[in-house]
């Protein structure tokens, strides 16, 4: 009896931080933060996008991430797997997922489309066991946690991607680039 109990409790441990992704028949989309819970609400044509791009795919939860880098972001407003913006600036809202499956590491935008939407991979790596990767830390030495996450693009690279909302791809405390979506491709936009 006692293994049974600690079985559940060790699976109802693995899922109290886990980022939900739900999916709704309207069209609209949606982040909340409730309880250290991220909760992603898709409409059904994304989800549907996503899920033939990658069914394996499965987006990040705030835990997999050091405190470092989840102090960086202002929990109200971003999350470090994940936001919305006019990603073509065509002016309808797409969403940007930081997620993985079991090999590589993604991050994927889904845009709407006339006839449902889009899945198109922005940035791939392989880091084997990511969620264990040394994290630098200004305090104390190191942290254990996914060493990267996502943004929208900000300073030089957001003035000049006008009405577009960039993706940026940051390692913490380390290099990051920033990608736009053009014809349905990632391309990475450099500063010139």
């Amino acid at each position: 009896m006692k293994k049974i109990y600690f079985l559940t409790l060790i699976f109802a441990s693995q899922f109290t931080w886990a980022t939900i992704l739900k999916h709704n028949k309207q069209t609209s989309l949606g982040i909340t933060l409730k309880e250290k819970k991220v909760q992603i609400e898709l409409p059904q044509a994304a989800y549907e996008a996503l899920n033939k791009w990658n069914a394996e795919f499965t987006v990040f939860d705030r835990s997999d991430f050091p405190p470092s880098i989840l102090r960086l972001l202002d929990e109200e407003k971003l999350q470090p797997m994940t936001f919305i913006g006019d990603i073509e600036g065509t002016g309808k809202k797409g969403i940007v997922l930081f997620g993985q499956d079991s090999k590589t590491q993604y991050v994927v935008a889904l845009v709407p489309r006339a006839k449902g939407w889009k899945a198109i991979e922005v940035y791939s790596t392989i880091i084997p066991n990511i969620k264990k990767s040394d994290v630098p830390n200004l305090e104390d030495g190191k942290e254990t946690g996914v060493p990267y996450y996502i943004l929208p693009a900000q300073g030089k690279h957001a003035e000049l991607l006008k009405k577009k909302i960039g993706i940026q791809v940051e390692t913490f405390m380390g290099p990051g680039a920033v990608y736009e979506i053009k014809k349905d491709k990632s391309v990475q936009f450099v500063l010139e």
